[in-house]
């Protein structure tokens, strides 16, 4: 069961974050919008496409994604943090910052209002979250990373 602990990403999700950006591999991020219709949309994300401010996150996103249209149409967003040791439910409002297409691919960069922090209190052991292993041919993790930073 999933309880509210602030609006603040705790200090343990910020570490996870740094760590899973300096590894290979890492544990995909969940991120929920909703679509035209109303219904749940999903995409994944990795730490090096959030970044955490002060009661917000900055997210980078697919310049030409249905999830890129749902946050600029709705800007509703739910994130998921799950892994071995933790779980966490962020909700907030994506606010469209810019179009960024000094990297290839292009890509949308959104700013996250957190209006709840949620914590799960899993009564099993999560055995793994979903994983993902970076292939720097395929995306430019760390020049999307370093945009994200820049205000």
């Amino acid at each position: 069961m999933a309880r509210i602990i602030g609006k603040v990403l705790p200090e343990r999700l910020k570490t996870y974050l740094e760590e899973n950006r300096r590894a290979d591999e890492g544990s995909a991020i969940l991120l929920a919008t909703i679509d035209g219709e109303g219904l749940p949309h999903f995409a994944m994300l990795s730490a090096w496409e959030v970044l955490p401010e002060d009661g917000r996150l900055r997210i980078a996103t697919y310049k030409s994604s249905t999830t890129t249209r749902n946050m600029k149409e709705r800007g509703s967003v739910a994130l998921a943090f799950i892994d071995r040791e933790m779980s966490y439910y962020v909700k907030g409002v994506a606010e469209f910052i810019r179009f960024e297409e000094t990297i290839n691919p292009p890509v949308a960069v959104f700013r996250v209002n957190i209006s709840a922090v949620l914590e799960e209190e899993v009564s099993s052991e999560i055995s793994q979250g979903i994983k993902y292993r970076k292939d720097s041919q395929i995306e430019p993790h760390k020049e999307v990373f370093e945009l994200l930073s820049r205000r």
